[in-house]
Order: structure tokens, then sequence, then C-alpha cells
């Protein structure tokens, strides 16, 4: 039986990103779980049964991860009630998207901290490959990939590399940054229609190092 209702912030919205600064924070949202349970809870606010629910999983599983998100700031609490003497509740991401400080990804680029940079980058690549796989068993994405219709059950995936001027990579990587924003602004709400997944890389390509110029001579 609901007691009380109370809202806390009815209309809350995450802001457009959040910039990661430190080390803890980095490590606080550098794993799958984490990353999952935040992307349940950015259209929506949900309690941890909710959450619990919408990943398969028992809320007991979830409750240590909901307080290191909390204390890092990645979620907060966006309303509470009382139910059945119990308070519940209920978590909103605090941003649509998280950015490293340049200057943390300079101190991940040091050897003593190149760990750091694999937790996190490794949970980012492993969760889209958990999802592909899942939507491969759950039939949603079709194989093989060669004139499927409808195609929305398509698997995009590509890797490509190109030499562009400073000039041409700025150009391209602001059309990356539109795409992504039309992505996330053609959403249209609603329990019956199918989510998507978007990830993007780009990056500049480090030449490999020539060990005949490195080894030392005898």
């Amino acid at each position: 039986m609901i007691e009380k209702d109370s809202n806390t912030s009815q209309d809350y919205e995450p802001q457009e990103y959040a910039v990661i600064k430190d080390l803890d924070t980095l490590r606080a949202i550098s794993d799958p779980l984490r990353l999952k349970l935040l992307e349940t809870i950015l259209d929506e606010p949900l309690t941890v049964k909710q959450i619990a629910r919408e990943l398969n999983l028992t809320p007991t599983k979830l409750y240590y991860h909901i307080n290191q998100l909390e204390e890092h700031n990645y979620i907060r609490v966006v309303n509470t009630r009382v139910v059945s003497g119990i308070i519940e509740k209920q978590y909103r991401a605090t941003a649509q998207s998280y950015r490293v400080d340049p200057a943390l990804l300079s101190l991940l680029e040091d050897s003593d901290h190149s760990r750091e940079l694999e937790n996190f980058l490794a949970p980012v690549f492993d969760s889209t490959k958990e999802d592909i796989k899942r939507s491969i068993r759950a039939g949603l994405i079709n194989l093989p990939q060669e004139e499927i219709r409808p195609v929305n059950r398509r698997l995009v995936l590509m890797r490509g590399v190109s030499r562009l001027p400073e000039d041409r990579a700025e150009e391209f990587y602001a059309k990356l940054k539109k795409l992504i924003e039309d992505f996330s602004e053609a959403e249209v709400k609603g329990s019956e229609n199918q989510t998507y997944g978007l990830m993007i890389a780009a990056f500049p390509i480090a030449k490999p190092v020539n060990r005949a110029q490195t080894e030392p001579e005898e």
C-alpha cells in the first residue's frame, strides 16, 4: 500500500554531458553492469526493483552498484515515496553522455595507469559485443546480412581508415557529432518501440612501432 508520495524532482532531465576528471570517478563507471544500469534509467526514473526487472537480475545484485554510481554523481534520486512503511526511491542518470577530461586522458597514457584506460574501454566494447550477441539469439538481427528485409534487422558493423588533413578531420568529427544528435532526437518513446544501439569510435591511428628501430644493436 502506498502511504505517501513525494516528488523530489518530477521534471528532472539529465544534462547533455558530464566530464570525468579523476580516476576514482572513472573507475566507478568502468563496469559493464553499471553501464547497462545507466542506460536503463537514462530516459525515465526507475526504482531498484524496476531496474532489476529490466536487467533480469535480483535487486540485491544492484544495490552496491547503485551506491557507487550515486556516490560519484552518475545517478541521483529524483522521486521518493513510502510503500508499506518502506521508502522507495526512483533513480535517474545525471547526464546523457560522459566525456573523459583531456588531462585525465593524458594521465592514462602513462604506463603506470595504462590498466585504468583498459578497464574503462573494455566495458564499453564488451557491452556492445554482448548486446549484439543477445540480439542475434533473440532473432532481432538476421544473419547473413545481404539484402535483408526489413532493414531494421540489419547489423551495421564496419571498420575503415582514411588519411585526412586536420581541417577535413575536424569536418568529419562535426558530422559524427550531428549524426549522434540526430540519432538521439529521433527517439519516439513508447514501450512498443524497439530500442536500437549506436556505437561510434573515431580516432587518430598511431603507426606501428618499428622493432628494428627500438631494439638495441648487439
